[in-house]
């Protein structure tokens, strides 16, 4: 028995480990002031909720850009709103608007005027009529005029034609400059005018395609010989230079596509020239 209770606890020592004991009733009351697990999972489930509305919010720095971007846009909006136009100043414009009165004034006046205009069918005609003139000038306006101004020659005596003064039809005459042929596309009749200047003036001769059609000679000559070309002779020298020279106007029938050449010779200086074909 001594033994048995040499191995039980000494009661003043279990009086103080009791003392460090919490009593059943304090325990039981802290017990009840504890969550409960559900409630612990349903805070759980809120805290992560604002977890993930906080990841969403805008940061601060990203929100005064926000309010700067607001407060431009209010600014702008303002100073449209100063641009735009007042009640009063609206009714002002509105009523220096014309009413309907006026309207039905004007639109009188236009139907007026338009009654008195031409028909469609009489500018039409109108117009068929001026088109049928125009081709008729235009045909008659076929015209090409070029000079020789430089006194030079090409071989056997050919007039080289340096400038060209007027050309209405390019189709038509076809011309080198330098060169001393002229060709003519279009066969028919021309009117061919030409005229040399030159203190003696030549003889000029006028071929096509290579063969002589006439030649306008001198005035000596043309008097010498009884030409049927009558010649101007010029009355003593005038004061300005060579004012008058060997100028002649003729009408000649040629083929498609000929080529005109004049042939300046005889004795004598060489001078200034031109050559005018006009198709009729």
């Amino acid at each position: 028995m001594q033994e048995s209770l040499s191995k039980k606890v000494n009661y003043d020592d279990f009086q103080i480990v009791i003392e460090h004991k919490v009593d059943h009733e304090i325990l039981k009351s802290h017990l009840n002031l504890t969550a409960k697990n559900s409630d612990l999972v349903a805070l759980k489930r809120q805290i992560e909720q604002i977890e993930m509305d906080v990841e969403t919010k805008l940061t601060g720095r990203e929100l005064e850009n926000c309010a700067d971007s607001l407060r431009a846009q209010i600014d702008a909006y303002g100073k449209e709103m100063l641009l735009k136009v007042s009640l009063k100043d609206l009714c002002g414009l509105l009523d220096q608007k014309a009413n309907l009165n006026d309207v039905n004034s004007t639109l009188s006046i236009v139907q007026a005027e338009v009654k008195k205009c031409v028909m469609i069918d009489r500018l039409k005609q109108t117009v068929d009529d001026q088109r049928l003139i125009n081709d008729a000038l235009c045909a008659e306006n076929c015209v090409g005029r070029w000079l020789w101004k430089s006194g030079d020659l090409c071989s056997q005596a050919q007039v080289p034609w340096e400038v060209q003064a007027i050309n209405t039809c390019p189709d038509n005459f076809l011309w080198d400059a330098g060169k001393s042929p002229l060709t003519a596309v279009a066969p028919g009749l021309y009117q061919l005018s030409l005229g040399f200047f030159a203190k003696k003036p030549r003889n000029v001769s006028v071929l096509v395609n290579g063969e002589v059609i006439f030649t306008v000679k001198s005035p000596s000559q043309a008097v010498s010989q009884k030409s049927t070309f009558e010649a101007i002779t010029a009355k003593g020298k005038h004061s300005a230079g060579n004012v008058t020279g060997l100028s002649l106007s003729e009408f000649v029938a040629i083929p498609a596509r000929a080529r005109i050449t004049l042939v300046y010779e005889g004795e004598g200086t060489s001078g200034e020239g031109f050559v005018c074909l006009r198709k009729l």
